[in-house]
């Protein structure tokens, strides 16, 4: 008769609130790594006799574990006994939630038996989120979806329908996939935009009674094969209609776009960060890219263009040359722009060091009254691309505030973060942060278990009294 397994457990949460935390990662003795679930607990199964002493090495980015005599961070644990509770102190600012995608999400918490049944879809990780609401429907769009059934999954956008829910701890919302026969994630590319390479979209945005977005058809991360406007079809679930476009051109949506009135014109604004382009909130407008500006400073042959008093000129521009934060980050290195001139390198509020956003979105925000920008920094000390800051501004294409670090994820990547504003709570003083976890670009061989490559989500409260210069009149 097989003896049965004892086991160890316990959960970790947060020393200020008693709020559960996901992504504790613990190491055994035996260098056998468990990492917490979204309710916070681990269980790890033995074959050890009853009140035997066991100890797990304890880290989990942005909390504080205190060194031991030895230095050791951990917890002591007792085989058998009742789970223990295990306070971390949180540094971060952002407060941790959990994954939204990925399975396993509380697969402690079920072996323990202290929640009940969740039912998750066989697909064990994904790419960049995009999201937008039609007619009551929320919408969610992701990239690469990894498939439980094989190392290759869905490398053509895999689309869902985004339900709030309160439920479950540590998790703002639940999808329901749209998956085929065998488990996997369908497609939601039709066969005109469907061919050799993968398929990414962005600049998801509704229009009117549509939603729109960018699908750039790719050999590899170095070879666009095609790109171009798409319209997504709800009945049918995929995007369609797709409109090329030249190999090189910049007219078309991308980011995380918004909808901005400017002299009674409503339009879509977008960048990779902060919003650098913009076009009419008009389909047919967007579809033919005749219209389409540019935020800029910089002439058709990249000269800078100044005024009488030799600042640059920044204004909306039909025939410029586009600017984002590492090319601004560039001019500046050269001297050819101040770091007071800049609109899209940004200042770090505690050191005024220079601060580069790689990707982000930009939200209005009605507990601030401003427009509040989250981004991933590239080239920080920590991370290539795991830092995530804050900053806010009143218009969406700046100035800004100095900006301040809320959350950090060392020698991991939590790229391409999006503020989804139709989460937010208490009228915005509550916002919620999702982005892709993953070791990809950060220099780090060893995989999360279960958190690698999925959305994982932090929540700021921007009362945080750390916050209050987001309100002030500085500016970078």
């Amino acid at each position: 008769m097989a003896m049965k397994l004892n086991r160890v457990a316990c959960q970790f949460v947060d020393t200020a609130d008693g709020r559960p935390i996901p992504l504790v990662i613990g190491t055994t003795t035996d260098n056998t790594t468990f990492v917490s679930d979204n309710a916070g607990y681990i269980c790890i199964p033995v074959n050890l006799p009853q009140g035997t002493a066991f100890y797990l090495q304890v880290q989990s980015p942005g909390y504080d574990i205190p060194l031991d005599a030895f230095g050791y961070r951990g917890a002591r644990l007792v085989v058998g006994n009742p789970i223990e509770r295990i306070k971390l102190r949180r540094i971060n600012i952002a407060q941790r939630s959990g994954r939204t995608t990925g399975v396993g999400k509380y697969i402690h918490a079920q072996t323990l038996d202290v929640i009940g049944t969740v039912n998750e879809a066989p697909l064990t990780g994904m790419d960049s989120v995009q999201t937008a609401e039609l007619h009551g429907t929320r919408f969610v769009f992701f990239g690469d979806t990894n498939w439980s059934g094989y190392p290759l999954g869905n490398f053509k956008t895999t689309g869902g329908i985004a339900k709030t829910q309160s439920v479950l701890p540590n998790c703002p919302y639940s999808v329901e996939f749209n998956i085929d026969g065998k488990g996997s994630a369908k497609s939601s590319i039709d066969e005109h935009v469907n061919e050799s390479g993968v398929v990414w979209i962005s600049g998801v945005i509704r229009v009117g009674d549509e939603i729109v977005g960018y699908a750039n058809r790719r050999k590899s991360l170095q070879q666009q094969l095609a790109h171009g406007f798409v319209r997504w079809n709800p009945s049918k679930k995929m995007f369609s209609d797709f409109q090329t476009l030249p190999e090189i051109s910049w007219k078309h949506l991308d980011g995380h776009p918004v909808i901005v009135r400017d002299n009674g014109i409503d339009f879509v604004m977008f960048g990779n960060v902060i919003p650098n382009f913009r076009v009419q909130a008009d389909i047919k407008a967007i579809r033919s890219g005749s219209t389409f500006e540019t935020y800029s400073c910089l002439l058709p042959n990249g000269d800078i263009d100044y005024d009488e008093k030799q600042a640059p000129i920044w204004r909306w521009r039909t025939d410029a040359t586009p600017l984002d934060a590492e090319r601004e980050a560039d001019l500046v290195k050269t001297g050819r722009l101040t770091r007071d001139q800049c609109r899209y390198v940004l200042s770090e509020h505690a050191t005024k060091r220079m601060v580069i956003p790689h990707r982000g979105s930009v939200c209005w925000n009605d507990f601030l009254k401003r427009w509040v920008l989250v981004f991933t920094a590239i080239h920080e000390t920590d991370s290539m691309l795991g830092e995530l800051y804050i900053a806010a501004g009143t218009t969406p294409t700046g100035p800004w505030t100095p900006c301040i670090r809320i959350a950090t994820h060392p020698r991991y990547s939590f790229y391409n973060p999006v503020h989804h504003g139709w989460l937010d709570q208490q009228r915005g003083k509550v916002i919620t942060i999702e982005g892709t976890y993953t070791m990809s670009f950060s220099g780090n061989s060893v995989p999360t278990p279960h958190y690698e490559y999925n959305q994982l989500t932090y929540q700021v409260d921007l009362s945080d009294t750390r916050l209050a210069f987001l309100t002030s009149n500085q500016d970078k």
